[in-house]
């Protein structure tokens, strides 16, 4: 998995593009870097996942927990641009997302 960084002036927090497989071997070092941009003091992340190809529940773990993270603190993890098998998963388990 690729993933690419860019700030957002407009809102004042940092867009995560990911591009690939969000899984077992990749979520692990997805959430080290979302640990890291929370523990730098960034209070808003996005992850635009329009690039994500496949996503098992180690990915949605990942991105549960560094939620969970980012809420204790008052800060705000979103989700955007998720493609409709993403949605699928998310809407079962009740989870919702913003779509931009």
């Amino acid at each position: 998995m690729a993933v690419r960084e860019q700030y957002d002036p407009q809102h004042g927090g940092i867009t995560v593009f990911l591009d690939g497989d969000l899984d077992l071997q990749t979520a692990p070092a997805l959430a080290k870097r979302l640990e890291e941009l929370r523990s730098q003091g960034c209070t808003s992340v996005a992850i635009d996942l329009s690039s994500v190809r496949y996503f098992d529940s180690y990915g949605l773990a990942a991105v549960v927990e560094a939620h969970a993270k980012f809420e204790a603190v008052r800060c705000h993890l979103t989700l955007t641009r998720v493609p409709d098998h993403i949605q699928r998963i998310l809407g079962l388990l009740r989870l919702r997302c913003s779509v931009g």
